[in-house]
């Protein structure tokens, strides 16, 4: 199994593997101890950009 984090604009690694370590040791998040769980994780350093007339980022 593995889980994905995308990340986009003022991000730095160190705080990408901050948030897999609190992840990783919240109950409230349940993986399986029989298999290893992965995580990909991608950083995008252009902000995000509003498209005139477009209703994806209000």
């Amino acid at each position: 199994m593995a889980c994905c984090l995308m990340y986009r604009g003022d991000v730095v690694p160190k705080d990408v593997n901050a948030a897999v370590g609190t992840i990783k040791t919240k109950i409230t998040v349940q993986f399986v101890d029989w298999f290893p769980t992965g995580f990909k994780c991608g950083i995008n350093y252009q902000p995000p950009m509003v498209v005139p007339g477009g209703d994806l980022a209000k």
